[in-house]
């Protein structure tokens, strides 16, 4: 993750903020955003982040953002795909609300979990199951091919890279 990060960062899904708590931004001075749709992650983040100062902004991600008027050069989406309703054409959505957020050339980055044409061991396929029952997943449909496009499609010099049943991802937006 470090090697994606910028000092104008956006963290979108933040969870507990425990990436943003092990990782290493390349400036002591730091703007960060964290975006989340759950208040309860963004207290627990900002806390987490507080050295930052980070400026919180509570949005459901699958619908238009409001107006931003200082944009971002980097941001992460670390396990919130798999964890978002529909398909993989429909979650991306998001990638086209994040657009007017972010400086010609950002850099994207994150991770989610595939169900579909990648390896997945006995707990994997267990657990995605019941993930998937419980709602907490909605990932039946997420493949490679399906996420290699909806980047590819937005974005250039896109990166992927399967680790068992994770897909970390990294593009660019046009830099123009």
């Amino acid at each position: 993750m470090n090697q994606s990060l910028t000092a104008n960062h956006l963290d979108v899904g933040v969870g507990t903020g425990f990436y943003l708590e092990h990782c290493t931004f390349p400036a002591t001075e730091v703007r960060l955003g964290l975006l989340d749709l759950n208040a309860n992650s963004l207290e627990v983040t900002a806390k987490r982040a507080s050295r930052y100062t980070p400026e919180v902004y509570q949005a459901d991600i699958l619908q238009p953002l409001p107006e931003q008027s200082q944009k971002f050069d980097s941001v992460s989406l670390n396990y919130l795909l798999h964890c978002l309703p529909g398909n993989l054409e429909t979650k991306a959505t998001l990638f086209d609300h994040l657009a007017p957020w972010l400086n010609p050339g950002a850099t994207i980055s994150g991770s989610t979990i595939l169900q579909a044409g990648v390896p997945r061991s006995f707990v994997a396929k267990r657990l995605m199951h019941v993930y998937n029952q419980k709602q907490i997943f909605s990932n039946v449909s997420d493949n490679l091919d399906a996420l290699q496009s909806q980047l590819s499609s937005r974005y250039t010099d896109v990166e992927l890279e399967v680790i068992g049943c994770v897909a970390l991802f990294r593009a660019h937006s046009n830099p123009h």
